[in-house]
């Protein structure tokens, strides 16, 4: 995939952004991993604020990368905008966050339960760790 077969599809467009977006969305990762962390919440329920985290995330590197993500499948098109605002080097955490999205959906739509304390454990403990990535590679673009 490329830039510019994703602009071609109306899944992307060119983006501007702006210190105070970026802070936004990072502040908004970090409620979600906060609220994720909250006692008496259900497996799904952690599962679902860790997965908002790590779309607000992706949404920054691809935001600071000159981007947005438009249109029917946003959240699967983000995931494959982020190795694209990143590189290869995040192509892993991509696959990851993509298999999510699809539990997510499950979860959010289909049935309860479909998450286990471990799922929602591992997905918490691997967005905070894609968090500390995101805001440095960012810094390092100014």
């Amino acid at each position: 995939m490329t830039w510019k077969r994703l602009l071609r599809q109306g899944r992307v467009a060119r983006h501007a952004t702006s210190a105070a977006e970026l802070q936004s969305l990072r502040r908004l990762a970090a409620r979600g991993l906060q609220d994720a962390a909250a006692a008496g919440l259900s497996p799904d329920g952690r599962f679902l604020l860790a997965y908002g985290a790590a779309l607000a995330l992706a949404r920054m590197a691809i935001a600071r990368a000159g981007w947005r993500v438009k249109g029917h499948g946003a959240h699967a098109t983000t995931f494959e905008a982020l190795v694209l605002a990143m590189g290869p080097v995040v192509r892993a955490e991509a696959i990851y966050f993509e298999s999510c999205r699809q539990r997510r959906n499950m979860a959010s739509y289909d049935a309860e339960g479909v998450v286990t304390d471990d799922d929602a454990h591992e997905l918490v403990r691997r967005v905070r760790s894609f968090e500390t990535r995101i805001v440095a590679w960012c810094a390092e673009r100014g």
